[in-house]
Formats: C-alpha cells, sequence, structure tokens
C-alpha cells in the first residue's frame, strides 16, 4: 500500500468501493462506452493476476472526506461496479454516482441491489449489457473473486491547488491513460528530495525519457550538446559514472511556472514531464532511425531486466519479468540516482551488444536481425552516423566477422525460442556479463561463450530425451539448428550464409500423422511417428500446408526446407532413402550425438583476471 500522504494509493477491487467512499462522475464526462472487446480484455487480464497484478490508474480529485471526482479511469470504474454485482458482492448504492444523469444512477441502484429483469426503456441500456455479459462470463468462474484481491489499481489524488482545466488539456493532449512505467518515474522522482531537487529531476527526467526510447539507440535521443557531454564527441564512450557527473553535465535552468518554482512534485507535474520531449536540434539520420530497429523488448520489460541488475538477484522466476507486475517489482526503496545510472548504462549496454530488427536496404519490408553499435564520422563538415558490426577486426566495421555471425546467430535462436518476454532471462545474464567485464579486453569470445552456455543448460533442463513428439521443448530443436549451422554437418550441409532464425512454433512430423495412402505410404507407429529423428520445427502456416503430405512431397517445398538445419538434413536423407523407421531412428540417434558431444563442454569461466 502507497502512503496515503503522498496521494498515490494502491488498492485492489475488492477494496476499491466501500460504504464509507463515493465515486463521482462529473457532468463533463462522456458516457460510458466500453464494449464487450474491452470486457473480455479486462476479464483476461484479471484471470492472469496469478501475483499481484496492476490493473491501471483511477485519477481522482478530492472534493470532500472520501468523496472524489473522477478525473480519469472512469470507464473502468463503472466496469469493475458492474462485474462485482454479477458475481453478486454488490457495491454499495451511492459509491458510484453520475453527476445530473439520473437514468444512470437509477440504473446503477438497481444493480447495487441486485435486482434482475429490467427494462431497457427504464435504465441505461450499456450498463444492462455489461451486467448480462459478465453474468453470463463469470458465474461458472469460482476462482475470479480470489483474482480480483491479487488485482490493483492505483488510485491518485491530485492536489488541491490543481487548475482542472489545465489538467485535462494535458491528458487530452496524451489521449491515454497513464501506464504502469510512467507511474513509476513520477514515484522515483517524487524520492529525489533536498537542494536543487526539481534540477536534479530534470535531469533524472531526461535520462528517463532517452531510456524509453526503445525504437533508437539511446544517444540519439539527447540534443547534440547534451549527447556529447554523455557519450564523449563521437558519442562512443558512456562518460559518467554517477548522477553527479551526469548532474554536473546536463544541469538545465531552472524550470519555472507561472512564476513560481516548483517546491513538490505532483502526477501533474509528471505528466507534464513525461509529455514533454527533449529538443533534438540536429536531424542526423532522425526520420530514418525511427523506423530503422525494433527493440526485442519493450521498456517496462527493459525496466525490469534493470532492476534485477539494480538488486543483484540471480533469480530465473518468470515474475520477474513480468511487465503486469511492474508496480509490484519497483515498489521497494529504490535510490533514484542509482537507479537512473544503472539504466543508462544497461541501456548503453543492450543497444550494442543485444539484437534488433532492423529494417534496411534490402531488408526494409521484412527486417533482419541486427548486432550493431554506433559510429560518429564526419562528411563536408557535417556530423553523421552510422550503424557497424559490433564486433569486427575490419576499419570500416561493415564485414561480419565469425565470433560476430556466431553471437548474432545465438541470440536471434534464443529470440524466436522464448517469445515471451517474462522467459528472456538471457537478456539478464547478458547485461550484468557486460556490466563486469566491459573494461576488459576482447570479449566478444567469453560473451559467445556465456550465450551457448545459456542454450545448454535449457536443453539440459528439458529431459530432451526422456520426451517425444509436441512435449519435447522448443530450444532442443533451436539449439540444435545452431550448432549444425555452426559446425555443418557430414561435409553434406555447411553454413547458408544467408540463413536466419525465423519464428517457428510448431512441431512438424516429417513422416505425416495421416498420411493419405498415395506412394505406399501408411499410418506409422505413434512412437516412431513421435521420434525425435521425425521432428523438426517449423512456422504455423507451414505446417498447415506441408502436415500431411508425404516426405517426397514435402522435398518440393523449399523455403520451408530452408527454414530449419535439422529439416535439410532429414531432406537431403529422403530424397536419396525411404523415409521410415529405420532411418527415423538413425537420423534421430545422429541428432542426439550432436547434441550430447556439445552438452559436454564446461560452463566457461566469464570473468578474466
Amino acid at each position: 500500500m502507497a502512503d496515503k500522504s503522498r496521494k498515490l494509493v494502491e488498492l485492489s477491487v475488492n477494496e476499491l468501493f466501500h460504504e464509507n467512499v463515493r465515486y463521482i462522475i462529473p457532468i463533463y464526462q462522456r458516457n460510458y462506452a466500453w464494449s464487450n472487446i474491452e470486457r473480455e480484455q479486462l476479464l483476461e487480464d484479471i484471470r492472469d493476476a496469478d501475483q499481484e497484478y496492476f490493473l491501471g490508474s483511477l485519477v481522482v480529485y478530492e472534493r470532500d472526506d472520501a468523496v472524489y471526482e473522477v478525473i480519469d479511469g472512469q470507464q473502468r470504474l463503472t466496469t469493475l461496479f458492474i462485474l462485482l454485482a454479477s458475481l453478486k458482492r454488490n457495491p454499495p448504492y451511492k459509491s458510484l454516482m453520475f453527476e445530473a444523469r439520473k437514468k444512470s444512477n437509477r440504473t446503477l441502484e438497481k444493480i447495487s441491489n441486485g435486482l434482475k429483469d429490467l427494462d431497457e426503456e427504464f435504465y441505461t441500456k450499456e450498463f444492462l449489457e455489461a451486467l448480462n455479459y459478465f453474468k453470463n462470463e463469470v458465474t461458472q468462474d469460482s476462482g475470479i473473486i480470489n483474482k480480483l484481491e491479487k488485482t490493483k489499481l492505483l488510485r491518485i489524488i491530485v492536489p488541491k491547488d490543481t487548475d482542472l482545466n489545465h489538467y485535462f488539456e494535458v491528458m487530452n493532449t496524451r489521449g491515454e491513460q497513464l501506464e504502469a512505467h510512467e507511474i513509476v518515474k513520477a514515484r522515483l522522482m517524487s524520492n529525489i528530495t533536498g537542494e536543487k531537487a526539481l534540477e536534479r529531476r530534470s535531469v533524472f527526467s531526461k535520462i528517463w525519457d532517452a531510456c524509453s526510447r526503445m525504437e533508437k539507440y539511446v544517444q540519439m535521443s539527447f540534443a547534440v550538446e547534451n549527447r556529447k557531454k554523455l557519450f564523449g564527441t563521437k558519442y562512443e564512450e558512456l562518460k559518467c559514472s554517477n548522477f553527479d557527473q551526469i548532474f554536473q553535465s546536463l544541469y538545465p535552468e531552472r524550470v519555472e511556472k507561472k512564476g513560481m518554482i516548483f517546491t513538490t512534485f505532483s502526477v501533474i507535474d509528471a505528466i507534464e514531464e513525461y509529455s514533454k520531449d527533449e529538443k533534438i536540434e540536429d536531424k542526423e539520420n532522425e526520420d530514418e532511425e525511427d523506423q530503422r530497429f525494433e527493440s526485442i523488448i519493450t521498456f517496462p520489460n527493459f525496466l525490469l531486466h534493470v532492476m534485477r541488475l539494480y538488486k543483484g538477484t540471480d533469480a530465473t522466476d518468470d515474475g520477474a519479468l513480468d511487465d503486469k507486475r511492474l508496480l509490484d517489482i519497483m515498489s521497494d526503496e529504490i535510490n533514484p540516482e542509482k537507479f537512473i545510472i544503472q539504466l543508462l548504462q544497461a541501456r548503453y549496454l543492450f543497444d550494442q551488444f543485444i539484437i534488433k530488427r532492423e529494417y534496411y536496404g534490402r531488408h526494409s519490408e521484412e527486417g533482419t536481425w541486427s548486432l550493431s553499435k554506433l559510429k560518429y564520422y564526419q562528411t563536408d563538415n557535417n556530423n553523421k552516423v552510422d550503424y557497424v558490426r559490433t564486433f569486427s577486426n575490419h576499419a570500416s566495421g561493415k564485414n561480419e566477422d565469425d565470433i560476430h555471425k556466431k553471437i548474432r546467430m545465438i541470440q536471434s535462436a534464443l529470440r524466436i525460442t522464448y517469445t515471451s518476454p517474462k522467459m528472456m532471462h538471457w537478456i539478464t545474464d547478458s547485461l550484468r556479463f557486460l556490466m563486469e567485464n566491459i573494461d576488459k579486453k576482447s570479449i566478444s569470445k567469453k560473451y559467445l561463450e556465456l550465450l551457448e552456455d545459456y542454450a545448454r543448460q535449457k536443453v539440459r533442463e528439458s529431459g530432451y530425451k526422456m520426451r517425444d513428439g509436441f512435449n519435447i521443448e522448443r530450444i532442443v530443436f533451436t539449439y540444435l539448428d545452431y550448432v549444425l549451422w555452426r559446425d555443418g554437418y557430414e561435409h553434406e550441409i555447411k553454413q547458408m550464409e544467408d540463413y536466419e532464425f525465423t519464428f517457428r512454433n510448431s512441431i512438424e512430423h516429417f513422416y505425416p500423422q495421416n498420411p493419405d495412402g498415395n506412394e505406399g505410404y501408411r499410418k506409422m507407429d505413434v512412437t516412431d511417428l513421435n521420434h525425435f529423428g521425425n521432428l523438426c520445427l517449423i512456422t504455423s502456416p507451414a505446417n498447415s500446408k506441408f502436415s500431411n503430405l508425404d516426405p517426397k512431397a514435402k522435398l518440393t517445398k523449399k523455403n520451408t526446407i530452408k527454414s530449419s538445419q535439422k529439416l535439410r538434413i532429414m531432406a537431403s536423407i529422403a530424397n536419396n532413402k525411404y523415409w521410415n523407421e529405420e532411418v527415423i531412428k538413425e537420423h534421430g540417434m545422429k541428432m542426439y550425438e550432436i547434441l550430447e558431444q556439445d552438452l559436454k563442454k564446461p560452463a566457461p569461466k566469464l570473468v578474466e583476471n
């Protein structure tokens, strides 16, 4: 529970309405407008709340003691009122009221009292539609009441002296609610106190906002002069290691509003600060870069990785990377100035050493996996930036060295395997390693060893030899494909220069589960059918077209075959042999042997002397 004196209070849905609270929806708010689409999403979010989950914010103005004028969040608030009523946990009458809307209030009163069969002519149709929807959806869901205890909203009370007209102007400009990471930002900034607190908050805000723009390299989110102060004249080195150094570099002019220097920090201040963009005075590839790169994680997910680094935890609990729990996870006491430095350092390393999806040149439509760092240069007295290979011994940085290619490939293999951000623990491990070793000479070999060892450990943990068919985890297929790409296979299959890991989530039986009987193919025993030797990983669309074709017919599907190294080997074998039980087992044993030889490699020593 947040400190009420700071006007930020976390409430479970079950705590939201009670006898002594009244929420007033003012006349200038629009009518209730949620459809079943929004209601369905709300239920889905609540049902997913295995642990505490932040549902959103409710911004209010306190008219009187426990009487709140709802400024933002009324659609969600009204829906929760009706949901509770449908669960026979009827909120008290008058705990939610609409100003000057008698029909709406009459409907809420009847819903609160649990009355049925209301005539739409005399009651608000939209409320009754919501009530009927929830009665149909949640009557059989006995666990949802417990979920509501874990589902939280953040009630934000704006200060008494808030200019509400100005507030609405800001909110209407945004056109959206405060997100969880914005609330985290406001919390952290409010903890910066003491001498020059406002100026230090302004610097904190500049860094936070730059780090939040995941689609571009962090250097490019600062104005040129600030960029040079933080990253040097060539933007290639993070020069500041603590907040005081950065504050001295980015010390802003005094921030004034209506002739008054801020001495407190309210939510409205946070919204305004968050809505500001630092003025980027130069146009060094600005428009191009905004659309060139795509991060593999969102900013809220990135914050959770940095939080793990900040805490120094090695835990791989998937909940630690669940952005739905962002407010809960980041509710511990955090030193905002130490955290923002860790955030900037991590973001600077993330840009250089974690793959992105790049849309540029011949890859401008579909994109390609990119592992690049920013490079500064001048032509005809103009400042320019380019993006070159992170690991390259070539002066231009354009050629891809073998070690760079392997790091890019193993990262992309991990990316397409662990598609949920909650499962991307390898990113935290990578950032921790980079922070500890970035100043040492030549980290590329150790970095590759870290990533490969992470994948090996996941294969070991999967118990792949005890599984078959759809029970084999995807990491087994993707890491095997990586090893086959890296090492080749019996001189038949060599590295494909243009091979790239693509998102594949469907296990395919090369010998079909339901053959049509042509060419002598018959239904195979399920044990042989589900043997690892008969399986590969392909995309779901390819599976739907590929699945019941016999092995010979599948050989004509060149694009699908090229998507998997294991499938290429299976196709090569099937081109010369009849694909039967004996061939399946022989191929499977060879693939197991390749995996097992690689899995014997010892864990690397990652910290160099």
